[in-house]
């Protein structure tokens, strides 16, 4: 880790963006087997940059088995940020297995996402979405 990196860390530990993740894709984020997160574009997150820090915390499931060894939140670092006016875009340029392993089409991206968001397709099209990459920080934080 740099110098400068441990300073940002420091200054934005606290301020940190707070993402609230369901398993199965928290899991693959934590595992790093996802590696791009996606969220409709809201004031919420679209000031997420380059380098800025994130906190995944798990919602939902947490007792599921397969997921009692990993922690309820860990930190991230922002690598990328790319804006879509599409989901579809979104899941086209970014690819379907980056965003939701185990999902193969643009189809079932699209369906993933509408289920949990609680919306329609053309409702995320008319304020576009965003391709979060990160990278997960690992335990020195604590």
């Amino acid at each position: 880790m740099t110098d400068n990196f441990e300073t940002l860390l420091k200054k934005t530990k606290d301020n940190a963006t707070v993402i609230p993740c369901g398993n199965p894709w928290y899991y693959y984020l934590y595992t790093e087997e996802k590696t791009v997160e996606g969220r409709k574009k809201s004031i919420t997150y679209e000031h997420i940059k380059e380098d800025d820090i994130v906190l995944f915390k798990l919602s939902g499931d947490v007792d599921n088995e397969k997921y009692k060894d990993i922690p309820t939140s860990f930190y991230a670092r922002v690598i990328g940020v790319n804006k879509y006016s599409t989901l579809r875009q979104y899941l086209e340029t970014e690819g379907v297995h980056k965003c939701l392993p185990g999902k193969t089409t643009i189809y079932e991206g699209v369906n993933v996402y509408t289920s949990l968001m609680k919306t329609t397709e053309e409702e995320i099209n008319k304020i576009g979405f965003m391709g979060i990459h990160v990278k997960k920080i690992n335990e020195y934080l604590d």
